[in-house]
């Protein structure tokens, strides 16, 4: 497994193993610790050989000139916001934890500085052209035990927390916060209406 050649200790350091990857490393490491190259399971998509561009299009609609600018971006979570996402079994972390969580979720063998780059990213999202001020959240599938907690406190060890305005789970579960929000720079857990729509994220 990808992450376990990387570094042997990080089976103890997350508390449990890895997903497995959608590809396999090569015998080769460099000095950095990541593979120098990648075999492509047979069949399957490889990050390797992706396109490097994002397309951004919007579907035409009538008067779409004349609607007010955008005021929420939603980005998913998984896979989106980080590279894999390897968690505790809590989504709880010690000090010791956090550098090499941060790093194996968010820090990229093909693009250097990745994480510097999505806070970038979510910082200039942040106020349109005009200067008008947007609110950018993350909606998310992610199942673990910790719910809305657990993906905060992720997103935190990367410094990605502070261009947020919220956070949402999904599917609702009882007993528990669904939802984050930031006001005045702090993080308050609250119960969105997750549950009165259809389980799906277009919704």
């Amino acid at each position: 497994r990808y992450f376990e050649r990387r570094d042997p200790s990080l089976r103890r350091a997350m508390g449990q193993t890895p997903c497995t990857a959608r590809h396999r490393p090569s015998d080769a490491l460099g000095d950095d610790g990541w593979p120098v190259r990648c075999r492509p399971i047979e069949g399957s998509r490889s990050q390797t050989s992706a396109a490097l561009q994002v397309r951004c299009a919007e579907r035409p609609f009538p008067e779409e000139g004349d609607r007010p600018p955008v005021k929420l971006v939603v980005f998913d979570f998984d896979e989106t916001m980080t590279l894999a996402t390897f968690m505790s079994g809590d989504g709880a972390y010690r000090e010791e934890q956090r550098a090499v969580t941060a790093q194996v979720n968010f820090d990229s063998p093909w693009v250097a500085g990745r994480t510097a780059k999505l806070r970038e990213l979510l910082r200039d999202l942040r106020y349109g052209p005009d200067g008008e001020q947007r609110a950018i959240a993350v909606l998310t599938r992610n199942c673990n035990a910790g719910g809305v907690q657990a993906v905060l406190n992720l997103l935190s060890l990367a410094g990605l927390d502070e261009h947020l305005s919220a956070i949402w789970t999904m599917p609702w579960k009882p007993l528990m916060p669904n939802g984050a929000y930031r006001e005045n720079g702090e993080w308050n857990l609250y119960d969105p209406p997750m549950r009165q729509g259809r389980n799906h994220k277009v919704h």
